[in-house]
């Protein structure tokens, strides 16, 4: 399975500031798991839209 780009919505922590971010995954739930990760846990998704 190839790794495809998406576009990652989500917030962080209690800030109400939407941030967009793309980054590469093999599906939608683990560009979601990526972006979790990398903000350790803070980011609320909104959603993640293949490109």
């Amino acid at each position: 399975m190839s790794n495809k780009s998406f576009r990652v919505t989500f917030t962080r922590g209690d800030s109400s500031s939407v941030i967009t971010s793309t980054v590469q995954a093999s599906s939608a739930s683990q560009a979601k798991e990526k972006i979790k990760e990398r903000e350790r846990g803070k980011a609320k998704i909104i959603s993640a839209v293949e490109q």
